[in-house]
Parts: C-alpha cells; structure tokens; sequence
C-alpha cells in the first residue's frame, strides 16, 4: 500500500463539525482524505440545513491525469446521539467505499457505450429491419390480408418493434452488461481497487476499535 497517502485529517470529529457549523468556519474548505499517483479523495462541506440539523459533506473522486471525476453527498446530523465519533467515521468510510466502488463501474460503462453504441430504429429503413429480421413473409401476408391500410402500417410496426428490441438487447445491452461485470471482476484501475483495499481495512480497525 506504499503508493496510498492517507491524511490524518480525514477523521471527522462531530464536535469539530458542530463549531465549524456554528461559527461559520471552513464552510466551502476542501480536504483531501486520500491521494494516489493517479486519483485522490478529497471532501468539502458545502451546505447546512439548519430546520432538519444536519451538514451536507460532498465527497470528490478526482482523477490526476485528466479531467474525470465522480462526486457525491454525505449528510452528517448534528443532533442525534448515534453519531458518535466512532459511527461517523465508519459511516464515512462505507461511503468512501461504495463510491470508489460505484466510480470504477462508471469508468467501465462509458467504456461499454463506446464499443456498444446503442442502434436507433430510425438509422435504417423498415425494408431494411424485415430483410435483417428475416419478417419478408409475415410482412406480406399482413399486407395481402383484409385489414385496412392504417391496421396493417401499426401490425408491421409492432412487428418490428418487437424484433428490433430483442436485436438491441442482443447487440447492445447484453454486451455492455457482460463487458462491465467482466471489468468488475478484473484487476483493472488498480489505484483505486488498492484505495478500496486499504480503506476496508481502516474500516475493520475501526470496527474493532
């Protein structure tokens, strides 16, 4: 873990949280909690609502290299007696978790969109969609039938429509979805697997702290 720089200012004391509430200090201050060669988690308190008594921390994946990030909100009441010190730190760590977690499947998605690009209906003609689906017959025997035109125009519709649903899902959706959870289950994006890695293991300490 010699490559994860982790911040001793990312334990959050609910007392601290409290002041800076209160006297209106370090509103809008960026903290990092964890920076590696590539990626770093910083956190900054951006709002409080003081009718319902809690602070809206917003939580920031940012990438060094390049212009990617992925953010996200945390709420910390000021007023409830379970958040101690100790369940506002685990709760910021399960957060921290399943963000990194949620960040590295968004990175793979828009993989996924690029190699899958979803196929519109209108990009080809009807003839098009009955040669491909292989509907000629159905087609003409809904044509030669004694249905009027507007009928037989909405049964070729609805014909298509059915078929070019499963087509997209065979071609699109399918794959996308094989090539994510195939990317989840891989070692790729090792920086921020590592983050999650070592930020499970603060977790368990703190758990039996």
């Amino acid at each position: 873990m010699a490559n994860v720089e982790i911040y001793t200012n990312k334990k959050f004391d609910i007392l601290k949280i409290i002041t800076m509430v209160l006297k209106r200090k370090e509103w809008g201050k960026t903290y990092t909690l964890y920076s590696t060669p590539t990626h770093e988690i910083l956190i900054v308190m951006s709002s409080y609502y003081f009718e319902d008594r809690y602070a809206k921390f917003k939580i920031i994946i940012n990438e060094k290299v390049g212009n990617g990030y992925y953010s996200n909100d945390l709420n910390i009441y000021t007023d409830r007696e379970d958040y101690t010190v100790k369940f506002v730190n685990k709760l910021l760590l399960r957060t921290i978790i399943s963000y990194l977690k949620n960040y590295r499947k968004n990175i793979f998605e828009n993989e996924a969109y690029k190699l899958f690009p979803y196929v519109y209906r209108s990009s080809e003609s009807d003839d098009y969609w009955i040669n491909e689906f292989g509907l000629s017959e159905k087609v003409e025997k809904i044509k030669t039938s004694q249905l009027s035109d507007e009928d037989k125009l909405d049964l070729i519709d609805t014909l298509i429509d059915k078929k070019f649903s499963d087509y997209d899902t065979k071609v699109t959706y399918q794959p996308r979805r094989d090539y994510v959870a195939n990317a989840m289950e891989s070692d790729r994006e090792p920086q921020i697997l590592q983050l999650i890695e070592e930020i499970e293991k603060e977790l368990k300490e703190v758990d039996n702290g």
